[in-house]
């Protein structure tokens, strides 16, 4: 191997100099009498040419050497932010930067955070590593402009995306985090058999990646460990066990839908056993659930859920859950489904439960058909939780009461907090659970949604028959120590009070 390419030229240079310089008798009597004794010069060129070729054969200097090896064992430990970002310097740092390591490295420290996400954000100078923890977007490292290209490469070869194509969008899956060259790596780190969803967008300074995290499975999906009460999951259950109907889920981006409409996917599984035939149209599928016929929409190709709806319908199925209700045909075709023997698991985006009904309104669906078919629309908010090993009972502060929507301090209402401590990495949170609104259509819900009837008038009539609204179960947290003022006033709006 050729370390130092600069004394071979040199042997070369002076082997050519010797034997083929037109001035060699001139050169070798001047060598011999001045020199070398007598020596002839070709002989004298030549024996130079050796010496430079075992000079090039031969290390020169620290800088030439390449990086210390790394123990990949060392790295497939939960970090902490910090740590994080020094690890990612050194593996970027250097000439030969192992970026398949990098990439798993980063990864493996997301799942360690139970991170929901993680983004790989192109700045002037490089990309920009954050991890979304607990809902919130937290800043990890930053990564070298010269690890740029081969980092967004990585990822699109390990999604089966089009590597030259940095113009548009695309979005892929990653269903095992590296290749067969890292097989033990990934068993040792846990990362084999992880399952990811990946999209890149062309930006200013190079393509945004954001990979999502999804689940491995679907056996920890449970009603009972949502945050659901009991009396609302009893009531979810109940409409689950219908034979038909329309069950809606509602709430912004990361509330956490995607969770519960899989966990009453597995609870049905599990109450009907083998008597129901259960199928999903989705986009993406997010969760291999045992049991459950899962299809995922591809709209370049012209699979759309419209499309796909139909197919399912003609699959003979019991239970079937839309991904999301987007377009005017695919609520057409899944309101007549719930009206004609089929239990209909979807999502709407609305802000509440109330404005679920207006929302299928501007789709061009009648009131009757809404009517016939929507048997419960729940609403969701996701919190974090306060850690259970820093938490303290506290006083009331200057605008807590603002931030819980109140007026007037209930004399029962207790407020707690987390003072942090190294199980919550000092924030004082630990984990999320969610906020639930379960409103059963009634006949006065359905006779106000004939009548047209805002969203606020839906609202109010639900409260004053019984129904608990989201901001009543944000009270019922706190009052709790599940949650704290400052989390509610940054996930409940004024509208679900």
């Amino acid at each position: 191997m050729i370390r130092n390419p600069a004394f071979l030229y040199l042997a070369i240079a002076a082997a050519a100099g010797g034997a083929f310089s037109r001035h060699a008798q001139a050169v070798d009597g001047w060598l011999g009498r001045e020199l070398l004794g007598g020596l002839p010069a070709p002989v004298f060129f030549i024996g130079a040419a050796v010496v430079f070729v075992a000079l090039s054969l031969a290390p020169f200097g620290r800088s030439r050497r390449g990086p210390a090896p790394v123990d990949a064992r060392r790295l497939f430990v939960k970090d902490d932010p910090q740590a994080i970002a020094a690890r990612l310097a050194a593996l970027t740092a250097g000439e030969r930067v192992d970026i398949p390591l990098v990439v798993d490295y980063a990864i493996f420290q997301a799942i360690a955070a139970d991170a929901s996400d993680i983004h790989f954000e192109p700045r002037r100078e490089g990309y920009t590593l954050r991890y979304r923890v607990q809902g919130m977007m937290t800043d990890i490292a930053a990564l070298p402009a010269a690890v740029s290209a081969p980092l967004v490469n990585r990822l699109k070869v390990l999604s089966n995306l089009i590597i030259y194509r940095g113009a548009l969008p695309q979005d892929g899956r990653i269903h095992e985090t590296a290749g067969d060259t890292r097989t033990s790596d990934l068993e040792r780190s846990g990362l084999a058999g992880a399952d990811f969803r990946i999209a890149l967008m062309p930006t200013l300074h190079g393509e945004r990646i954001v990979i999502r995290i999804l689940g491995r499975g679907g056996d920890h999906l449970d009603l009972a460990e949502l945050g659901m009460t009991d009396l609302d999951r009893r009531l979810l259950t109940r409409l689950l066990e219908k034979p038909q109907g329309m069950v809606i889920l509602t709430g912004p981006t990361g509330s956490g839908k995607t969770t519960t409409i899989y966990s009453c996917l597995r609870e049905v599984r599990i109450a009907a056993g083998a008597r129901r035939s259960l199928a999903t149209l989705e986009d993406p599928i997010e969760i291999d659930l045992e049991g459950v016929s899962q299809s995922q929409v591809d709209e370049e190709r012209g699979y759309t859920f419209d499309k796909g709806l139909r197919a399912i319908l003609r699959q003979d199925p019991d239970v079937i859950m839309v991904g999301e209700i987007r377009d005017p045909e695919t609520a057409r075709i899944a309101i007549q489904a719930g009206m004609t023997g089929h239990l209909i698991i979807t999502t709407v985006h609305a802000n509440s439960t109330s404005a679920a009904f207006s929302r299928l309104l501007e789709l061009g669906l009648a009131a009757y058909s809404i009517n016939a078919a929507v048997t419960a629309v729940l609403s969701q908010r996701l919190v974090r939780r306060i850690c259970p090993h820093c938490r303290r009972e506290r006083g009331f502060a200057g605008n807590d009461l603002e931030e819980l929507g109140l007026t007037v301090q209930p004399p029962d209402l207790k407020l707690f907090h987390g003072l942090g401590c190294e199980a919550c990495s000092g924030t004082g949170y630990l984990g999320r659970t969610a906020l639930f609104e379960v409103l059963e259509v009634t006949e006065e819900i359905r006779g106000l949604v004939s009548g047209g009837a805002s969203a606020g008038e839906i609202s109010r009539a639900a409260r004053e028959g019984g129904n608990r609204g989201l901001h009543a179960a944000a009270i019922e947290a706190v009052s709790c120590g599940v949650t704290t003022p400052e989390e509610i006033a940054r996930v409940i709006s004024r509208e679900d009070h």
